[in-house]
């Protein structure tokens, strides 16, 4: 009877020794699962700080381009208005040599009479 005490105290014993070992591996998961959950909202929170920023900037850059957007409008019909200016000095031009060298011609014309008639 007494080796039946002995087997059945040493099987209690390796239960209780496996039952502490589980409760300790319990344990330490629920701790390694709370540290887990902490990091992976603390991240969250870092990336919804990050897309803020972003946002930000995002918003930020759209009302630039909305006001640039006239400005830039503004700036083509002047450039056009500019080559169209550009482009009617330029004929204006054409037409002044042409006028000037028909005058010139012209005063020849007349110096040379002028100088056959005496």
């Amino acid at each position: 009877m007494a080796d039946e005490v002995d087997g059945l105290s040493f099987q209690l014993g390796g239960i209780k020794a496996s039952l502490e070992m589980i409760l300790k591996t319990l344990s330490e998961d629920r701790e390694a699962s709370a540290r887990y959950r902490t990091d992976i909202r603390k991240e969250i929170s870092d990336t919804k700080i990050s897309i803020d920023k972003v946002e930000r900037d995002v918003l930020v850059a759209k009302n630039d381009i909305a006001d640039i957007k006239p400005k830039v409008a503004a700036m083509e019909q002047s450039r056009q208005q500019s080559v169209g200016v550009s482009n009617f000095i330029f004929v204006v031009g054409k037409f002044a040599h042409l006028v000037s060298a028909m005058f010139g011609g012209l005063l020849a014309i007349v110096v040379e009479r002028w100088l056959n008639a005496k």
